[in-house]
């Protein structure tokens, strides 16, 4: 007998083993371990190529990130923060092109919209540095992510006129 790891299997493995790491840290670190919650805005951006070349009609739409971390001292000023990140990274796409010649004229309109949700842990450490009756924390380090989610909706009109007839046809793409 073979045993089979479905997709879904493994997002649970890995889940249960991320988490696995994380509560080992905790329980055996004796210094004093602070828990905390942050959210904000994610400019992140997808990024898409067309035959090799960037696509420049993409511009970003404003995400999120909202985290529960645990701060773990790991000396002076020193602090190693971890924890579970959920993250929405958005863009949208705007274009309108027109071009004619040989008694025709072609309009292309074209709009989307996509985002892909990401659960990641973060392993960062941070310098903590005084400032008046608080502090200021500079830091970074990598991150373990996976894709949980996305979609990815879009409209392309095209309108093609030929003297006085115009034929249009759409096209509507909504996937997850």
């Amino acid at each position: 007998n073979q045993l089979k790891i479905t997709p879904k299997k493994y997002r649970n493995m890995k889940e249960k083993l991320l988490l696995s790491v994380l509560l080992i840290i905790t329980a055996t670190t004796k210094a004093q371990v602070t828990f905390g919650i942050n959210a904000g805005a994610n400019m992140g951006n997808l990024v898409t190529k067309l035959d090799g070349k960037k696509d420049e009609g993409i511009k970003p739409a404003t995400g999120y990130i909202i985290s529960a971390d645990v701060n773990i001292p790991a000396g002076n000023n020193l602090i190693f923060q971890t924890g579970l990140q959920y993250e929405s990274i958005h863009n949208k796409v705007n274009t309108n092109n027109t071009s004619s010649g040989g008694g025709f004229t072609v309009k292309r309109t074209f709009d989307a919209k996509a985002h892909i949700g990401f659960i990641n842990i973060p392993a960062k450490l941070l310098y903590k540095l005084p400032a008046g009756s608080g502090s200021i924390l500079i830091g970074g380090g990598p991150f373990i992510g996976i894709g949980i989610n996305g979609r990815s909706k879009s409209t392309d009109i095209t309108e093609t006129t030929v003297g006085t007839t115009t034929t249009r046809s759409v096209y509507d793409y909504n996937e997850k």
